[in-house]
């Protein structure tokens, strides 16, 4: 059987930083989007499993396994008929609440959403 190979040193200090940060990035972000947009029900559900997938990608040491997650949302945002610059604006508010709870320890996650807005 081989053994696990543990995320590297990096992964470790943001996954911590991040679950012990969860709620405050995510009053950050809720914040950025304004109070009409934040008591939505999709942005409920995409900030319930943005948070998850970013600990599980954490937890596996590779941060690209969040790839997946923008086909997601991109049809999350579909399915409420809303416009498709919203993901955009979704994930540099993400990133920038990211950066202001955890800064550094959390740089990695912050280049992955900037790599995702760049890529959109």
């Amino acid at each position: 059987v081989p053994s696990p190979v543990m995320p590297s040193e990096k992964y470790g200090i943001a996954l911590r930083a991040f679950v012990a940060n969860r709620s405050h990035i995510e009053a950050s972000l809720d914040k950025t989007l304004g109070p009409k947009m934040a008591a939505t029900q999709y942005v409920a559900d995409a900030r319930i499993y943005m948070g998850e997938n970013i600990i599980s990608a954490l937890s596996l040491g590779n941060i690209d396994v969040l790839d997946d997650e923008i086909d997601w949302l991109k049809i999350l945002i579909e399915s409420f008929k809303l416009p498709p610059v919203i993901l955009n604006a979704y994930l540099q508010a993400y990133a920038a609440a990211v950066k202001q709870c955890i800064g550094d320890e959390g740089q990695l996650i912050v280049d992955w959403f900037e790599r995702q807005v760049e890529n959109a």
